[in-house]
């Protein structure tokens, strides 16, 4: 990180409204130039630990960081840290927010000239990377980012500031068809489009198909990781996190759910709100709201906390 970026301790103590600090005497003018993990923190690095747990506590006490997040409640704990100590109620949280406000990325935009661009819909700043294709019927909003070789056709509409990675195709025909008295197979009609809600992110290599008769919708702030596949009519909520390797046939997700790696969820399923399924789970019956499920067929294991979610 620059120097000119670099943020004094007391900037950041500002920023994060710590509730509780410990900052060592003329501490606060120290600047900070770097945000690393609290295992590999070096002087003039900034650190944080999740959790009060003594594994975390020992990690923050034998750290060479110059300034750690520390959750509330681990005052007395950290009280021989070499560090300076800021006080909050979600480290993880205000260490991202920290990163991203010193750190970030820059924004990249225009279109790269390998891209095949159809589509007049284009909002501002938009980028599309090389190789990338975006069909003639596409709309893609303010700040929109379609990586390298990503594919977008159909009737597809993007929000402001959706990201979808390298190799993604969104908007192809789904898996749909009806078997004839002969026993062939014949295709079921894909008119359908796709709408993925401001903020949303598509991973790498992921797959979103178009609604049959009506549109497969991927709500606000959903985060969607790489090798994923969301079938035709799916209907994901608002600010749901969907691991790697996870299958969403044409069923219904509710917001704020956490989908574990490799998770499966057959269609025509009701998946509440708030609901955490775990690594490998097979989803084949409605799930209520505020609840874990795991194993094949996934089954309730308990009520869901926002915990569990963060920190899986």
């Amino acid at each position: 990180m620059p120097n000119a970026a670099a943020p004094r301790i007391s900037d950041l103590v500002a920023f994060v409204g710590a509730k509780e600090t410990k900052i060592k005497p003329r501490d606060e003018k120290i600047r900070i130039t770097g945000f690393k993990p609290i295992s590999a923190a070096e002087k003039g690095d900034m650190a944080f630990i999740a959790k009060p747990s003594p594994q975390y506590v020992s990690a923050a006490m034998s750290s060479m960081a110059t300034l750690v997040i520390a959750p509330l409640g681990t005052e007395k704990s950290l009280a021989g840290c070499r560090a300076s100590l800021v006080f909050v109620d979600n480290p993880r949280l205000w260490f991202v927010r920290c990163v991203q406000k010193y750190v970030g990325k820059t924004r990249l935009t225009g279109i790269h000239p390998t891209a095949i661009v159809e589509s007049r819909r284009l909002g501002k700043q938009v980028f599309v990377g090389p190789g990338a294709y975006v069909g003639r019927e596409v709309r893609i909003g303010d700040g929109g980012t379609v990586s390298s070789g990503a594919q977008i056709h159909g009737d597809v509409s993007m929000g402001k500031d959706v990201v979808i990675k390298a190799g993604a195709v969104i908007g192809t025909d789904g898996f749909g068809f009806e078997r004839a008295s002969d026993g062939t197979l014949e295709r079921f009609p894909h008119i359908g489009g796709v709408v993925l809600e401001d903020e949303v992110e598509i991973g790498a290599n992921t797959c979103v198909d178009r609604g049959t008769l009506g549109n497969t919708v991927v709500g606000f702030g959903t985060k969607v990781d790489n090798l994923v596949h969301i079938g035709h009519n799916a209907r994901i909520g608002r600010n749901c996190l969907i691991a790697a390797g996870s299958v969403v046939c044409g069923s219904e997700i509710g917001d704020n759910c956490f989908l574990g790696v490799g998770s499966r969820i057959i269609q025509k399923v009701k998946v509440g709100r708030n609901v955490f399924v775990g690594m490998g789970a097979v989803v084949l019956t409605d799930v209520p709201d505020d609840t874990v499920v795991v194993g094949v067929p996934a089954r309730p294991l308990g009520k869901s906390t926002e915990e569990k979610a963060a920190t899986s």
